[in-house]
């Protein structure tokens, strides 16, 4: 360990060599984007109704959004009161047993990494197959129907997913400030794809889905394929078995996990905090804007999709085709989106915009398990290596790289193993 004359240094350097290029406005777009808006939404409408059969999704985002709040409230006092970068490692190491302060703060950047690995494998899964298929159904084309199966295959999905996380490493390696700016240009068009599904969703109505669902998705589930059908074999597989209609409060209760899970973003900004500007007001716009935001999208997203979907739609057909029962048809709300108006360019750019807020949570997430290494390593409990800065970028080159292999290894894992199913 090096020493200073007769005293032992305690850290790795006397600085951490991070600087503040976190404007308020980067810090609401960090942790906005790491939300995941679109994402979020389109979990809760993916697997909601069809595990969680009359849960209310309205009022569990709203009892999601309200807890954490609360939470926030915590995490904006500990991050003024200790503005450093690193995550909750930072106040567990100056308030708990050095071992357990590691420990949790392992424990969740192998997490958030982890989730990095999901990102980029929901990209494909839940982005790109669903607008390959409907974009060939559309337009006829059986490459694009052929792609959307090819891209789900485990090699392609392998390659492609690694691809995605070594970009997500580029992006932070060129620094924070150069990682900032291009979060300004994505946040923009994720934006303009929710808005884009909104406005396309609003003057339709469900009568309208329907026959539109069974004259472009009909034909393609066999003799007898309809709305009506995909709903009947649900319920004859067991979907909302003992629900007799309406909200049921114990399972809005349990479905108020999914909107709580991606509203948990809001509050990353702990992971950069000796990189902001104007500590106290940038984390108490940044995490309270970012749920505030996240809540008026989604309450009319949902209200939308349920309306002109049909709730019970959206339960059995997600059902069906995650249990591979009953009558089988995608249920990603892009993808129905593009058959409600039958429109291959529409289907595009939705997919396009829920695309970027899937992208938004890999950098975010990327740079928070990284910097807990960073912190780490100043505090002299993981290698001094890990704790190395850019001179000219201001960036731990080493430590992002590190992280980029972890979650290559778990998308390897993801794909390749039985491990997570």
């Amino acid at each position: 360990m090096a020493e200073s004359g007769n005293e032992q240094r305690i850290f790795l350097r006397k600085a951490s060599g991070l600087i503040r290029t976190a404007s308020g406005a980067d810090t609401f777009i960090y942790n906005f984007g790491l939300v995941s808006v679109g994402l979020g939404v389109a979990s809760m409408m993916y697997y909601g109704p069809a595990y969680y059969p009359g849960g209310n999704l309205l009022w569990a985002s709203l009892l999601a959004g309200v807890v954490m709040a609360w939470v926030a409230f915590g995490l904006i006092t500990w991050t003024v009161t200790l503005p450093r970068s690193g995550g909750i490692y930072v106040f567990g190491s100056r308030s708990l047993p050095p071992f357990l302060a590691l420990t949790l703060s392992l424990v969740e950047i192998v997490t958030w990494l982890f989730y990095c690995a999901i990102a980029a494998y929901w990209i494909q899964y839940l982005g790109l197959s669903p607008a390959f298929y409907l974009i060939g159904i559309l337009t006829g084309s059986d490459a694009w129907v052929n792609a959307s199966g090819w891209i789900l295959e485990p090699w392609p999905m392998f390659i492609i997913g690694s691809g995605i996380l070594i970009l997500s490493g580029i992006v932070l390696g060129t620094g924070m400030r150069f990682y900032l700016a291009t979060q300004k240009v994505v946040i923009t068009c994720a934006l303009i794809g929710s808005a884009i599904l909104i406005f396309v969703l609003l003057p339709y109505s469900n009568a309208d889905f329907i026959s539109s669902f069974n004259a472009i998705i009909g034909p393609t589930l066999g003799e007898g394929g309809s709305y009506e059908a995909v709903i009947a074999s649900g319920r004859a597989e067991g979907w909302g078995a003992g629900w007799e209609g309406g909200t049921d409060w114990v399972q809005t209760w349990l479905v108020a996990n999914w909107p709580f899970l991606p509203l948990i973003g809001s509050a990353f900004s702990i992971a950069i905090g000796g990189e902001i500007k104007s500590a106290t007001k940038s984390h108490s716009w940044g995490m309270l804007g970012a749920i505030g935001g996240t809540l008026v999208i989604w309450l009319i997203t949902i209200w939308l999709c349920t309306d002109r979907f049909g709730y019970d739609f959206l339960g059995t057909a997600a059902f069906n085709y995650t249990e591979g029962v009953g009558l089988q048809t995608d249920p990603t709300i892009t993808l129905l989106a593009g058959v409600l108006t039958g429109s291959p360019v529409v289907s595009a750019l939705v997919a396009a915009g829920f695309i970027l807020w899937m992208w938004m949570w890999i950098p975010g997430m990327h740079t928070f398990g990284v910097r807990a290494v960073v912190a780490w390593s100043f505090d002299r409990v993981a290698p001094e290596a890990l704790g190395k800065i850019s001179e000219t970028r201001h960036t731990p080159t080493v430590a992002i790289w590190f992280c980029v292999a972890i979650t290559v290894v778990f998308m390897a894992m993801f794909v390749f193993t039985d491990f997570f199913s």
